[in-house]
């Protein structure tokens, strides 16, 4: 066999592999998104690489072979070891394999707080959402997807809002929520969030933007009538307007180590009391679901 044929069937191959992608690509698209905008994008591509290649092809002929052909190759052993490299990582267990269930599993680490939503299937036959590439969302398509999501997050999905707060006059931390359709679930994440400060990673961003959120707690935009009861409320406990600026400078500059180290002292293992107000068919539910989560139980 002449060095030309095997010169040919190595780039054929190496093509093929190319091609198979591409297929799986316009393949995936069709059957999602309609057979219409796939095979267009697929012809489009096509007549651009013929165009690229009829105009540039000949080109080629005016570099030099040999240089060409280093570069080139080593360009492809380069990205081809590094192929190589991490299936031997994967074959022999030194690397994980993407495993989409492990990934699932570690985000629920803290609580079951991660719910998947298959947009792409409740979409998939309402062509009109999207433009003619398949991709982009319309006018009407963009408000379907935020309805979409306000269901399946807010309706559905959980609370209509939560909150953690600290109650300066009273020494108290506590966390809430409100038109609460899971109270089991949710006092599983008000506990998992002592562990996710103490044994979790906080990000430097999330920090960040909580501080600033808390600043701005001190002294908020509100009415007259609620900043004055606020004011005489601060007179009262002593948390003046010196006070105020003091405490703000000193949030800013709280760490990470900060909040593990206040966390482990008065949260972690402190006792706490739960109050749930509720319609009775949430608490059967919530007693059913774990028997012992209330010790007193009264209509109100």
């Amino acid at each position: 066999m002449s060095r030309e044929v095997l010169l040919f069937l190595a780039v054929f191959v190496a093509s093929a592999v190319e091609g198979v992608e591409a297929v799986t690509i316009v393949l995936a698209a069709g059957l999602t998104r309609g057979w219409r905008s796939a095979l267009t994008g697929a012809g489009a591509a096509l007549f651009v690489l013929t165009a690229i290649v009829a105009a540039l092809g000949p080109a080629l002929t005016a570099l030099p072979i040999d240089a060409l052909r280093l570069v080139v190759g080593g360009l492809l052993l380069v990205f081809g070891l590094q192929w190589l490299r991490k299936a031997i990582l994967r074959a022999s267990g030194y690397k994980p394999r993407h495993d989409e269930d492990a990934i699932y599993a570690e985000q629920q680490k803290w609580g079951p707080t991660m719910t998947v939503l298959d947009w792409n299937h409740y979409s998939g036959s309402h062509s009109a959402w999207y433009a003619s590439d398949g991709i982009h969302m319309t006018g009407i398509g963009a408000i379907a997807f935020a309805t979409y999501l306000h269901r399946e997050l807010r309706e559905k999905g959980g609370a209509y809002g939560a909150y953690a707060q600290a109650g300066v006059a009273t020494a108290t931390f506590y966390f809430g929520s409100y038109r609460d359709p899971n109270i089991v679930r949710t006092y599983d994440i008000f506990d998992a969030a002592i562990g996710w400060v103490t044994d979790g990673d906080i990000e430097a961003e999330a920090l960040k933007e909580a501080i600033l959120g808390a600043c701005g707690d001190v002294d908020p935009l509100e009415s007259p009538d609620i900043k004055g009861r606020r004011e005489a409320t601060n007179r009262a406990t002593g948390f003046t307007r010196q006070a105020r600026e003091l405490f703000k400078q000193r949030l800013l500059q709280v760490s990470a180590d900060d909040l593990r180290r206040v966390t482990r002292a008065y949260l972690l293992g402190a006792p706490a009391v739960q109050t749930t107000v509720a319609g009775a068919d949430l608490i059967d539910a919530a007693r059913k679901e774990r028997p012992a989560l209330f010790e007193v139980v009264a209509a109100i």
